[in-house]
C-alpha cells in the first residue's frame, strides 16, 4: 500500500526560488498527496505565484495554501504547516525550505530506506543536504550519535538531531509528540523538535542518497564569528532558542549552556572577529531572554 507524503513548504519573500522548490517537489517520483505552502507574510510577488499556480488544474487539488497575516517566522510556519498538514490526512510529513530544491528521487529514497529499518521504532529520517556546489550544507549537517555505524553498508547514519530541510516525520510521531514550538520564530526550532522525537524513545536516521540542494547565500552554518554584519541580530533567536530548549531540560543542561554561551563571549571579545561589542551583546540578551522565555508544546487534534 502506497503511504501518503503530505509536504510543508514555509516561505517569505524568494518567490524565484520558491518556484524552485514547489517545482522539485512536483517532480518527485514518490508523488506526493498534498503540498502545503505557508506564506509568511511576504511582498515580493509570492501571494501572486501562489494564487496563479492554485488555479491549475492539475495541481488545484494537490496544493494547500497558508497566507498568513503577518510573518511569524520558520518556526511559526512549520508549526501552522505540519499542522494543517496532519489535518489533512497522511502518513508520513516532509518538511522543506523555500531555498531548498530536492532530487527526484529523494522522496522515494526517504521511503524505501524504511525497509532496511523495519526493526527500529523510526521517529524521523533525513535526507542528505548539500550546498550549490554539491558541498556539505553546514548549516544542515547532523549530529550523529556515538554508535552511528549499524547501516552503514546501505548508506544510513544514525543522527541526533536534524533540520526542517528535508524531515520526513510519520503522522503518529507528530500526534505523539506535538508540534514544533511557534514562539521560537527562528533558528533552533528544528533541533528542538528532532531531539524531542528522540527523547520519546524513537531513533532518527540520515539517507545517504537521499539528497537536497540547499540555495543558501552563504555556507557559513550558525556561525556568528564569521557571518555577514546583516545577519547579526538574527542570532539573537538562536541563543534565545537553544538557552530555552536547555532550560526545559532541567537546571543542569541550562547552567551548561550559560557557561558555554559566557565562553563564546569571551572569544568574540578577545578573539579575530569584526562588530565584537555588538555580537558579544547578542549572545548576551539571547541567553538572559532564553532563560525566561515562555513557550508551550501543542498538539494536534487526533
Amino acid at each position: 500500500m502506497h503511504d501518503k507524503v503530505n509536504a510543508v513548504i514555509v516561505t517569505h519573500d524568494r518567490v524565484d526560488l520558491l518556484k524552485q522548490s514547489v517545482e522539485g517537489l512536483l517532480r518527485q517520483s514518490y508523488e506526493l498527496n498534498k503540498i502545503i505552502i505557508v506564506d509568511n507574510a511576504s511582498t515580493d510577488g509570492t501571494r501572486a505565484y501562489l494564487r496563479s499556480i492554485k488555479k491549475n488544474q492539475k495541481l488545484e487539488q494537490k496544493l494547500d495554501l497558508i497566507l498568513m497575516k503577518k510573518n511569524v517566522g520558520g518556526a511559526g510556519g512549520f508549526f501552522y504547516g505540519i499542522q494543517r498538514a496532519y489535518a489533512l490526512g497522511c502518513d508520513h510529513i516532509w518538511t522543506m525550505d523555500d531555498d531548498a530544491v530536492a532530487k527526484e528521487d529523494a522522496l522515494e529514497k526517504l521511503m524505501s530506506s524504511q525497509e532496511t529499518l523495519k526493526d527500529k521504532k523510526i521517529g524521523f529520517l533525513a535526507s542528505n543536504v548539500l550546498f550549490r556546489d554539491g558541498s556539505p550544507c553546514r548549516m544542515n549537517v547532523s549530529r550523529t550519535v556515538r554508535c552511528w555505524n549499524e547501516f552503514i553498508a546501505n548508506g544510513i547514519v544514525e543522527i541526533s538531531h536534524t533540520s526542517f530541510v528535508g524531515m520526513l516525520i510519520p503522522a503518529k510521531v507528530v500526534r505523539e509528540v506535538g508540534l514544533p514550538i511557534r514562539e521560537y520564530f527562528i533558528w533552533g526550532d528544528d533541533a528542538e523538535y528532532s531531539t524531542r522525537i528522540l527523547r520519546a524513545g524513537y531513533s532518527g536516521y540520515q539517507i545517504g542518497n537521499s539528497t537536497i540542494i540547499h540555495y543558501e547565500s552563504e555556507n557559513l552554518g550558525v556561525d556568528i564569528f564569521n557571518t555577514s554584519p546583516e545577519r547579526i541580530n538574527r542570532f539573537f533567536y538562536f541563543y534565545r532558542n537553544v538557552t530555552t530548549t536547555d532550560r526545559r531540560k532541567g537546571a543542569v543542561p541550562l547552567l551548561l549552556r550559560i557557561g558555554y554561551h559566557g565562553f563564546i563571549i569571551l572569544k568574540i571579545l578577545f578573539g579575530r572577529t569584526d562588530h565584537r561589542f555588538r555580537k558579544s551583546l547578542i549572545v548576551l540578551l539571547g541567553t538572559v531572554c532564553g532563560v525566561f522565555h515562555k513557550v508551550k508544546i501543542e498538539y494536534v487534534q487526533s
